[in-house]
């Protein structure tokens, strides 16, 4: 089944539920706030003085062009296998 009917299928109501929008951003804040506090540590641990909240954003940039980057690539390997 292809990606955009999946997301055509999903539950709209689900995108208005403030009570699951708000446990999915603490969730994810659980992610990124610890790991942008082990960027900002490591930044203080040679010396380089940088302010948590650019060190937070370009940490969490950085994670979804991590995230987005491979994509491309399974495109293109469809491509190339469907010519045969």
């Amino acid at each position: 089944m292809a990606f955009p009917s999946q997301v055509s299928r999903a539950q709209a109501d689900l995108l208005r539920n403030a009570r699951l929008l708000l446990k999915t951003i603490a969730l994810q804040g659980g992610i990124f706030l610890p790991d942008a506090l082990t960027l900002w540590l490591a930044f203080q641990a040679i010396g380089q003085t940088q302010i948590p909240w650019v060190v937070f954003v370009s940490f969490a940039i950085a994670s979804m062009v991590a995230t987005i980057g491979p994509i491309p690539d399974v495109w293109v390997a469809r491509r190339e296998l469907s010519r045969g």
